[in-house]
């Protein structure tokens, strides 16, 4: 028997939990390998992806970075109650533009306003960055969290008047 698909995440981002929802719903099981932030860099790079690749669903049968290549993939072999693209050609390309819009635009303006706010607090934070990560990553978080709130802020562009838009 082969091993079930293995997710890795980002653990704080909305991304990764719409992922575990898709895989949910599409019936699939996997195994999750979480990460903390700046870590889940270096895990999608093993692994051949870029730092935004998250989460990367890894199959026997392919490698699917992102939740728009999972629905892609599993949404053509879904059930028909279990489906979440409508068959029509314009209705869907309406309805990726709607998600799109949704999880990037919004939630992107949402994540901004978070991290603004809340990164400067390391114990706020700790939770949702160490939950079931390697135990050498809740080190890293620990001990380098100035470095870890660095990056973060210099890599999504944090800044006053993004928290603010």
């Amino acid at each position: 028997m082969s091993s079930p698909p293995k997710l890795v995440t980002l653990l704080p981002s909305t991304d990764c939990d719409l992922g575990r929802w898709l895989l949910e719903w599409y019936g699939i099981d996997y195994v999750e390998s979480p990460h903390a932030p700046i870590c889940h860099v270096i895990a999608l790079k093993y692994h051949g992806y870029g730092k935004d690749a998250y989460p990367l669903l890894l199959t026997p049968k392919g490698n699917f970075p992102g939740v728009t290549p999972m629905v892609s993939r599993f949404d053509v072999d879904a059930a028909a109650g279990r489906k979440l693209l409508p068959d029509d050609p314009d209705l869907e390309r309406e309805v990726r533009q709607d998600a799109d819009y949704y999880r990037l635009t919004m939630g992107g303006g949402v994540v901004n306003w978070a991290y603004w706010h809340f990164l400067p607090h390391k114990w706020m934070n700790w939770p949702s960055f160490t939950t079931g990560v390697p135990w050498f990553e809740k080190l890293f978080v620990l001990f380098g969290y100035s470095i870890l709130k660095s990056l973060m802020t210099k890599g999504i562009g944090l800044s006053d008047k993004n928290a603010a838009a």
